[in-house]
């Protein structure tokens, strides 16, 4: 495969669901949408191969034993059916032409070809998009086969046009596109978080006078260069950006645009020092920020922060690097669990299951150094000599050279640390405060001030 077509891969431009958009248990996770991604490259390189060659090569076959142009193509169609059935959530209803035999679909027409692997394509995006949450090792299994098999034919049919002196669409330059000279000062409103999904994020940075978009589960950014006041282009993948203005003027979101589809991303609202806020887990929540006091005001639900996932409501920003995370908190009246929790969480995605390092204080009055050393794992806990039981509670979190340190006490007290090490968490991870209630039937509040999130001091 052409190296370009590897980097497409390696970036974070998921691409976009097509046409069909029914309601959805779920919205689909970052997890899936990277199965989305791998899917919609090669679904959408296939159907440019068979759209590109001419219909009078479609008998083409290297050698006797091997398939035709045609034969492949309708053996994909019936391909994509049966596996992205076993997804669950679909049923393709059949008709009499379906029991044709393979020998005679293979001699359709191409434009028929072409238009029933559109379909069959479109069907299989449907059915990954109600997937949602993909938490199930069958489904990633079913995933991988369909995928797999998109693959392996696309490189067949790669190698078909190459005998046939043609070049695969992967191959190709993406269309020439010209920049345009934009100001910093142009840019500037452009910068933000914009969410793709909960859990995938586009991180957009000025830097040098250029903007530059960098998703939150891969590390490289690229830059992307104006075509217009609003239009922009990457160059290093043939995928394009497009901002979104409100009826006030105000940026409100991007659309981005790869492989001629379209995916919509909303412009997280700044939250004092962090960028958005997020539901993780089956929780519901939400968060009030008060400029002028400069205080936080989060309420969330949740069943649990504890054993192999977590469920709470979180305000958070990406940080990389050291860092020291402070707070002053206290819950808001008497509430109904004992180990309701709020404090700060750091971890490297918005998945339930995800690994973390938590400072959590208790309704109870509990301190507790939750940690959870890998993704699924059980969750483990050190806990505090101190208990702050009905008080305005200083909680720091800080990372410092791969170990992290919990230092806790009431306003005005001394502090006592505790040392944390043996938990890996990648370079850049998610920061923030949260709230979980302990039960999921009801929503617990909890107001922060004094937050800060700033560079860790250095340490004896």
């Amino acid at each position: 495969m052409h190296p370009r077509a590897l980097i497409v891969l390696t970036l974070v431009l998921p691409a976009v669901l097509a046409g069909q958009s029914p309601p959805t248990p779920e919205v689909p996770n970052a997890v899936m949408f990277e199965f989305i991604t791998v899917a919609d490259f090669f679904g959408s390189q296939l159907v440019a191969a068979f759209d590109s060659i001419p219909p009078a090569r479609y008998d083409y076959r290297p050698t006797p034993s091997q398939q035709t142009i045609g034969y492949i193509a309708q053996h994909l169609e019936n391909a994509n059916y049966s596996l992205c059935e076993r997804l669950g959530v679909l049923k393709h209803p059949r008709t009499p032409k379906d029991s044709l035999a393979d020998t005679v679909k293979a001699h359709w027409p191409k434009d028929t070809l072409v238009q029933r692997l559109e379909a069959s394509l479109r069907f299989c995006d449907t059915a990954m998009e109600r997937v949602g949450k993909l938490e199930s090792a069958k489904l990633a299994s079913t995933l991988l086969a369909f995928e797999t098999d998109l693959a392996e034919h696309y490189s067949q049919i790669s190698s078909y046009m190459r005998l046939l002196g043609m070049v695969p669409p992967s191959a190709l330059p993406p269309r020439a596109r010209v920049a345009i000279a934009l100001p910093a000062a142009a840019l500037s409103s452009y910068v933000g978080v914009y969410e793709l999904t909960p859990g995938l994020e586009l991180d957009v940075t000025l830097q040098n006078g250029a903007l530059y978009i960098r998703s939150s589960i891969r590390s490289a950014a690229v830059q992307l260069w104006p075509e217009s006041n609003t239009d922009f282009f990457a160059k290093v993948v043939d995928a394009q950006v497009t901002f979104v203005r409100d009826a006030r003027g105000a940026v409100s979101g991007l659309v981005l645009r790869q492989y001629g589809r379209d995916r919509p991303a909303q412009k997280q609202r700044p939250l004092g020092v962090f960028a958005a806020d997020t539901d993780v887990g089956r929780a519901r929540g939400s968060v009030a920020y008060d400029r002028e006091e400069q205080t936080y005001l989060v309420a969330g639900s949740g069943e649990n922060m504890w054993d192999v996932r977590d469920d709470f409501h979180f305000v958070w920003k990406r940080v990389s690097g050291n860092f020291l995370l402070s707070t002053r908190a206290r819950f808001i009246g008497a509430g109904v669990e004992e180990h309701r929790k709020i404090g700060w969480t750091i971890r490297p995605s918005l998945d339930p299951g995800s690994a973390h390092v938590t400072a959590a204080l208790h309704g109870n009055g509990l301190m507790s150094l939750q940690f959870r050393r890998q993704a699924g794992a059980i969750t483990e806990e050190e806990k505090s000599a101190d208990s702050l039981p009905d008080v305005e509670a200083i909680i720091q979190l800080e990372r410092r050279d791969g170990e992290y340190f919990m230092s806790v006490a009431r306003a005005g007290d001394t502090l006592v640390t505790q040392r944390l090490a043996g938990v890996s968490l990648p370079d850049t991870v998610y920061v923030g405060l949260f709230v979980c209630s302990h039960n999921a039937t009801v929503t617990e509040r909890a107001i922060f001030s004094k937050v800060r999130i700033g560079t860790a001091p250095k340490r004896n």
